[in-house]
């Protein structure tokens, strides 16, 4: 003889659910849609009441690998539908941890080199003539900065004499070499001189990374 389970009727006499049930499940939803605000509230509230409790929640929540896909599916979904809010919270964060952010970008290039040269490459192709016009307009800039940089009782013939030995290194070795200036020419706490005992030879992929960024006897305030 087949059993039949009797269900329950809801306070509002609008919706059946199973007798195991403490109340309706279809009236819990509704109730949750009409008072998000203040649900969302509560959760703040509390949240804000009781923060260890919340770490800890949290914790066992990330740690659940059986929920770990359909987090990410959600988060993912929230940051589609809410691409410039995703934004503007990225550029807030940036600006108010600016040092922060230079420091875990540098570590991030460092640890994905190939990575970024591809991109680089990639994109270098794709904005050839746009690179060309930074190329020039940089070029021109850096004239203007070494003419300024340079005074009257440079030797000339010293500088350009450094020049040639960066060419020949260059051609023999087959590495591509820059002539750099020990003190930067331009940055943000000093000028240097575009004279001959400020300049010195180094491969291209060192000046790079040394940039206008590192000088000697620098402080450690000047870093980064």
């Amino acid at each position: 003889m087949d059993c039949i389970i009797k269900l329950k009727t809801c306070k509002k006499k609008l919706h059946q659910y199973p007798p195991h049930l403490r109340s309706c499940p279809e009236c819990n939803r509704i109730w949750k849609e009409q008072n998000r605000e203040r649900i969302k509230h509560l959760q703040q509230q509390w949240a804000k009441n009781n923060p260890e409790r919340k770490k800890e929640i949290d914790q066992r929540y990330r740690k659940n690998e059986s929920l770990k896909e359909a987090r990410l599916n959600r988060t993912r979904e929230w940051k589609k539908n809410n691409n410039e809010r995703v934004k503007e919270k990225a550029r807030e964060w940036r600006t108010k941890n600016s040092e922060q952010h230079k420091k875990s970008l540098r570590e991030w290039k460092e640890k994905n080199r190939e990575h970024v040269r591809k991109v680089h490459r990639e994109w270098t192709k794709k904005n050839i003539i746009r690179v060309r016009e930074k190329s020039a307009a940089c070029a021109a800039q850096r004239r203007a900065i070494h003419l300024k940089a340079t005074p009257s009782w440079a030797d000339l013939a010293a500088i350009k004499a450094i020049y040639r030995e960066c060419s020949r290194l260059t051609n023999e070795t087959g590495i591509k070499h820059h002539v750099d200036h020990i003190f930067p020419l331009r940055s943000k706490y000093m000028c240097g001189l575009h004279v001959e005992s400020n300049l010195q030879i180094i491969t291209a992929s060192e000046n790079m990374r040394k940039n206008n960024k590192i000088w000697p006897g620098q402080l450690d305030c000047q870093r980064g």
